[in-house]
């Protein structure tokens, strides 16, 4: 297995650590949904959402999206910048 220098090594892990994150978000997100669903049915509503929650959660996804294509782009330069 090869060793990556120190700064490799520290981006390879802020990678894997975003990268992570962002696939735990969608799984979060359903999480949440589904008990605002149970709580919307035990009170007899109609199972709908408002507007305002799936514009909350919209925001929530362009935000996740707008974080790792900064994160993608600093990472991306940092990797073109290291000496070999």
């Amino acid at each position: 297995m090869p060793r990556f220098p120190r700064s490799r090594a520290r981006l390879l892990g802020v990678w894997v650590t975003t990268t992570a994150l962002l696939l735990c978000l969608p799984a979060a997100l359903t999480a949440r949904l589904r008990r605002l669903e149970e709580r919307s049915r035990e009170e007899g509503r109609d199972g709908g959402y408002s507007t305002e929650f799936m514009v909350i959660t919209a925001l929530l996804i362009a935000a996740a999206i707008a974080i790792l294509a900064i994160i993608g782009k600093k990472l991306t330069d940092k990797a073109n910048g290291l000496n070999l």
